[in-house]
């Protein structure tokens, strides 16, 4: 399952692990997700079947005051879908962005979803730092040491017992301008993809 904070690129994980080819949509300032998304996809040469569930974000923004629903109504919809199911995740993979730095709204989002779950859930459970497909060694190396003296994340870290992974895609603007820094974006994706996990 993958939730978190709204615009967070969960859909973008969902769609990287269906096929990690593909080169996201443009980036927009409203979500994706308006509500819970079951789907099912095989991938044919590794002989896997994923099953993903695509929650929409705590948080919400939007342009319609009145379609923008708190927190509780988006912890309803996602409690359809988890509130039987919960020992059957394999993963459950809560996210959150970089562009904006690991904030309030994240820290908040993360404890609450944390409350919701239950901590029975940890065994299963990882945080994915999203939008890293520019960040390189030294930076994420920077991110991590971040992470274990922040605060607010001390908290909630012992949770995340399958760890702290990054996550990016290819810049859809670079790709689509045939940008140098693509093949930057490129090579740092392949090598967070082959070890990038916090211990």
């Amino acid at each position: 399952m993958l939730i978190g904070r709204t615009r967070t690129g969960k859909s973008t994980i969902k769609s990287l692990l269906v096929d990690p080819t593909v080169v996201p949509t443009d980036l927009t300032l409203k979500s994706d997700s308006r509500d819970p998304l079951f789907e099912t996809f095989h991938v044919s040469d590794n002989r896997i079947v994923l099953n993903i569930i695509d929650t929409p974000g705590l948080f919400e923004h939007g342009d319609d005051e009145m379609s923008i629903r708190d927190n509780d109504a988006i912890l309803n919809t996602i409690e359809v879908c988890v509130n039987r199911e919960i020992t059957k995740f394999h993963v459950v993979c809560f996210c959150a962005a970089v562009t904006a730095g690991l904030n309030r709204e994240d820290i908040d989002s993360l404890k609450l979803l944390v409350k919701f779950l239950g901590d029975e859930i940890s065994k299963n459970s990882c945080l994915i730092i999203t939008r890293c497909e520019s960040k390189d060694d030294q930076q994420r190396e920077k991110m991590r040491k971040e992470l274990s003296e922040d605060t607010y994340f001390k908290e909630i870290a012992p949770f995340f017992k399958l760890g702290i992974y990054f996550s990016g895609s290819l810049n859809p603007d670079d790709y689509n301008k045939a940008n140098e820094s693509l093949y930057d974006q490129y090579s740092t994706i392949i090598d967070y993809r082959l070890s990038n996990k916090i211990n």
